[in-house]
């Protein structure tokens, strides 16, 4: 039966004896399984979306949770079974949600006039920023430098995700560390960083130390011996640029990781 109604039944014998009979039947709605999304079902870790059935009287997720609504936070299949108080039930289609991981923070180090993204993020585009203003999009974790100044980069993935680094302040220069015969030593250091070269003839030299930000935190060092030691005690914990000149022409860049 698809309708509400009395349904009745008459019988007859051989014998022309007739026997009737009806029933009333109620033929009730089925609960709609309906699901409602807050948010796309492709997203990055931290993200979230909430899948709420419609209304009934009781819910049976897949997940095993027998609320309305559920916050997914992980890839996966979700259904949820309604059904109402005459115990009729209906099943919702099924949602896929698929959560991606978020790709690694890079941080920007310096290897001659060349700055280099890690980790690397294959597939990704790096979008390259001097002071404040993008310059560059390249499908490498490279940047070759012609201009002093604060540097950062935005990395986005194959999904359309980024992610930022930060600020890294940089210097310039044609020449290359190997045209100096000049080592700044320990890197990473605590207390104390030396510097000492073998080319005699480029002394003196002059020392300037920058932060992150592009300050200098000294001022400039005259360095006249083949061995030269300064105290960075004072400085807090972070990563700063050692610029080594000589006769004002720049020779000498040397990023170092002071540790607290």
């Amino acid at each position: 039966m698809k309708s509400s109604g009395t349904y009745m039944v008459t019988v007859e014998n051989e014998y022309q004896c007739k026997s009737t009979d009806s029933i009333a039947i109620v033929v009730k709605a089925r609960p709609e399984a309906t699901l409602a999304l807050s948010g796309p079902t492709r997203f990055y870790e931290g993200e979230t979306v909430e899948l709420q059935a419609g209304l009934a009287d009781k819910y049976q997720w897949s997940t095993g949770d027998t609320t309305q609504s559920i916050n997914v936070t992980a890839s996966g299949s979700f259904v949820v079974t309604v059904s109402n108080a005459n115990a009729c039930s209906a099943t919702s289609q099924t949602v896929v949600v698929s959560v991606f991981p978020l790709p690694l923070k890079p941080e920007i180090s310096q290897s001659n006039d060349t700055l280099i993204a890690v980790p690397t993020n294959a597939g990704g585009a790096y979008n390259w920023y001097l002071n404040s203003q993008k310059i560059i999009t390249t499908a490498k974790p490279r940047l070759k430098l012609n201009e002093t100044g604060m540097y950062y980069v935005v990395v986005a993935d194959s999904n359309g995700c980024s992610v930022t680094s930060e600020e890294f302040y940089s210097v310039y220069t044609s020449l290359t560390d190997g045209s100096s015969k000049i080592t700044v030593y320990p890197n990473p250091a605590v207390e104390y960083v030396q510097i000492s070269t073998t080319d005699i003839d480029k002394l003196p030299l002059s020392l300037n130390v920058f932060d992150a930000n592009g300050k200098n935190v000294f001022g400039t060092f005259t360095i006249s011996e083949s061995l030269f030691e300064i105290n960075v005690g004072q400085l807090s914990a972070g990563v700063y640029m050692f610029q080594i000149s000589s006769n004002n022409e720049l020779i000498k860049i040397e990023r170092v990781t002071i540790e607290r």
